[in-house]
């Protein structure tokens, strides 16, 4: 019976290890593909963020989230920021480059420390 109970307790523990995280925690550093701006943050110095498990910190401040995961869909893999009933997707480029879109710019995130 205790070999039952420790295989439960072991298997729950594996099981609970594998749930967290999206895959996407680390530090990143922001490009532009407008020329203007990347000339501007060259000169403001490089904008690095990072996004945890459940927030994104820059320039000294945090914004967290009630939750980010990826979101699989045909146009492409997302990754998601959600607050309440407000989502914000970043697309997955190339596997781990995450494209922030502004409307007029975009802004890609390219990992540091991967």
């Amino acid at each position: 019976m205790q070999y039952v109970k420790y295989s439960l307790i072991i298997l729950t523990t594996l099981f609970m290890l594998g749930c967290g995280g999206h895959g996407f925690e680390g530090h990143y550093v922001s490009t532009s593909d407008n020329k203007v701006f990347n000339a501007l943050s060259e000169l403001a110095g490089v904008k690095k963020i990072y996004i945890g498990e459940n927030f994104i910190e820059a320039d000294g401040q945090r914004t967290e989230f009630d939750e980010i995961f990826v979101r699989e869909l045909k146009s492409g893999d997302y990754l998601v920021f959600k607050s309440g009933n407000e989502e914000q997707t970043w697309l997955i480029e190339d596997g781990d480059v995450l494209v922030r879109d502004l409307g007029l710019m975009s802004l890609r995130f390219e990992p540091v420390d991967k």
